[in-house]
């Protein structure tokens, strides 16, 4: 029995070893990474405190990546992305989504949370907001909820 978990180990151990060694030579994002920070306010100048920002690939401008950039929105409205678990972004046209929501009240921490954003920032179909990455200017500004 103990020598069949060992084949099984192992045999689980090459497998995740060839795959990691085919992503790595496969030239995906990670080869061409572009560093992507930057802040969201609100229209007024105001920082978003917390949530996070998600690139999504904009097929309309020619950008048919697989891959979706995030990063943590940090107290000061700080935000950096990263692709595959490393900094950055690939090259492209993107569509920009934020999400930041209230904590639920003490008294029901089951209500459902609201938003703090704008709706449209949740859909990649209604966001108003697009970059191109590289462009060195990637502050973003969020309207309130509607």
């Amino acid at each position: 029995m103990r020598s069949l978990s060992v084949r099984m180990a192992r045999s689980g151990c090459l497998a995740l070893l060839v795959s990691l060694v085919a992503c790595l030579g496969c030239g995906g994002p990670a080869s061409n990474l572009v560093p992507v920070k930057g802040t969201v306010t609100y229209k007024d100048g105001k920082a978003l405190t917390k949530g996070s920002v998600v690139f999504v690939p904009d097929t309309a401008k020619g950008n048919s990546g697989k891959f979706q950039p995030v990063g943590v929105i940090d107290a000061n409205g700080n935000y950096e992305l990263g692709t595959q678990g490393k900094p950055g972004a690939p090259p492209g046209a993107y569509l920009v989504l934020v999400n930041c929501q209230a904590d639920p009240p003490a008294d029901d921490p089951y209500a459902v949370p609201k938003s703090l954003v704008s709706s449209i920032y949740q859909h990649a179909d209604k966001t108003d907001l697009s970059v191109q990455v590289p462009s060195g200017n990637y502050d973003l500004k969020v309207s309130p909820p509607e």
